[in-house]
């Protein structure tokens, strides 16, 4: 169609809602992964047994911390509770 504000079909919709789920999927543990791999790359340097120093270490450990929980991905949606019939 030529309207302006035609967007496809259902299925394709829902098609391209998996294929954007599918990607975000992706860069997230491709994210995690890139951080796993720079902490480790880090965490050589300041570990308190290789000449490091123990702030460093826990700073390293908080930031690390820090960018997981920001990755992670969000949790699934509560249930809605069931509604209760009043009793007689």
């Amino acid at each position: 169609m030529s309207s302006p504000y035609y967007f496809g079909n259902a299925e394709e919709l829902r098609r391209q809602q998996v294929d954007r789920k599918a990607a975000a999927d992706a860069e997230r543990k491709l994210c995690l992964e890139l951080v796993s791999a720079g902490y480790k790359a880090l965490a050589v340097k300041c570990h308190p047994d290789t000449g490091g120093s123990l702030a460093d270490m826990t700073r390293l450990n908080a930031a690390r911390d820090r960018l997981r929980r920001m990755l992670a991905p969000p949790p699934p949606p509560r249930p809605k509770p069931k509604k209760r019939r009043p009793k007689s």
